[in-house]
């Protein structure tokens, strides 16, 4: 083979080489862009999946929020029909004891020495305080009040020990635990779907609220647990006392207008026209007991003002304040309504007054009255 014919050769294998090379190559880049446009497709399907998911999570946060919102109306507007101060249905007599507190022998009304009140707080029953023998101003000048709150008047009070906090679901469950008692609410449900068992409906549950006040009990459901734990229902005087002290305060926290600190009352959780939008105590219904110590009356007690209505002992009158007994007053001995005492989760911020009087049927239950008791001084 000649010079020339060996190099022809060579340049045709130099030739097909680069041929090769270049097909390669075009193979390789070909593969590469498949490859791209594939990862470009799986990204952009990976996108459209998570914006999907996105929107589905959003579409069941929102159906999730207007469910809510549709439940709390609910239970806003049978409250609304519970708590008004027209009811007029005649309650049954309660057909289980009655503890009236004991009259006061002090005529001159002395009150507590220090030493005392020192010691009766250091001896204080778990979870109560000690509130000192004396006298305070119960009730409302006319224009700060309404008119079952005047006029102002002067009380004497013996010495009580209180609940620190409301009664919780936790503590009404070892009493129906221990007793076997149903509530009036349970017996008349299926009719009332709503008890201190599923306080907002049947989706809701006590269970897992064991630290908030418990609802949904009537007077006598209240009573019948205050004998059990060995205690009784405050007389609203007594109450009136515990929560503002004996300076006459408007508020038990002061004279000072409530904040989202202070109180669970109406507010921007709750969508009611008489909300105050410029709070928020970040719960639209009942608050955990103690949750706004900021708010806790001169002895030091919690959540008298909102959360929720408190049944107290007595029997309402409208003009109970002009004839009523000056010591260890009781109340009318008979009436259609039960006092409760201290606002809600419902109530505008009238309604934290440590004056304002309420009143409701004994026999009622509402998802904003709750209760708490007191022990006589052994």
């Amino acid at each position: 083979m000649g010079d020339g014919d060996w190099q022809a050769r060579r340049r045709d294998q130099v030739m097909k080489g680069t041929q090769y090379t270049g097909i390669i190559v075009a193979i390789i880049i070909g593969l590469l862009l498949v490859g791209g446009l594939i990862y470009r497709g799986s990204v952009e399907s990976r996108r459209r999946a998570e914006e999907k998911r996105r929107e589905l999570d959003r579409a069941r946060i929102e159906e999730e929020a207007e469910r809510r919102k549709a439940e709390v109306e609910e239970v806003a507007e049978e409250v609304a029909e519970e708590v008004a101060p027209a009811v007029s249905a005649v309650p049954a007599e309660p057909s289980i004891p009655i503890p009236t507190p004991p009259p006061i022998a002090d005529a001159g009304c002395q009150s507590d020495p220090p030493h005392v009140i020192a010691q009766r707080g250091k001896v204080a029953p778990a979870g109560m305080v000690y509130v000192p023998k004396g006298p305070f101003i119960m009730g409302s000048q006319a224009a700060e009040g309404h008119h079952d709150e005047t006029p102002p008047h002067r009380v004497c009070l013996s010495g009580f020990y209180i609940d620190k906090h409301e009664v919780t679901n936790a503590q009404f469950k070892e009493f129906t635990d221990a007793t076997g008692y149903v509530t009036e609410a349970e017996k008349a449900a299926p009719a009332s779907d709503r008890t201190w068992r599923h306080p907002s409906g049947p989706e809701s549950n006590a269970d897992d609220m064991p630290n908030h006040p418990v609802v949904c009990v009537s007077w006598n459901d209240a009573n019948a647990y205050a004998l059990w734990a060995g205690k009784r229902l405050p007389t609203e005087a007594e109450w009136e006392k515990a929560a503002r002290g004996t300076d006459s305060r408007r508020y038990p926290w002061g004279n000072a207008a409530p904040t989202g600190t202070l109180t669970n009352i109406a507010d921007k959780s709750i969508e009611l026209a008489w909300s105050n939008a410029s709070l928020n105590d970040n719960h639209r219904m009942t608050s955990p007991v103690g949750s706004f110590p900021a708010g806790k009356s001169p002895y030091g007690i919690e959540d008298m003002g909102g959360n929720v209505w408190e049944w107290c002992f007595d029997w309402w009158s409208g003009t109970y304040y002009q004839t009523g007994a000056s010591n260890n007053p009781t109340g009318p001995e008979n009436g259609e309504f039960k006092l409760i005492r201290g606002g809600s989760w419902f109530s505008g911020a009238d309604g934290a007054r440590a004056a304002q009087r309420m009143h409701f049927r004994p026999n009622g239950s509402s998802a904003a009255i709750g209760f708490r008791c007191v022990k006589d001084i052994g």
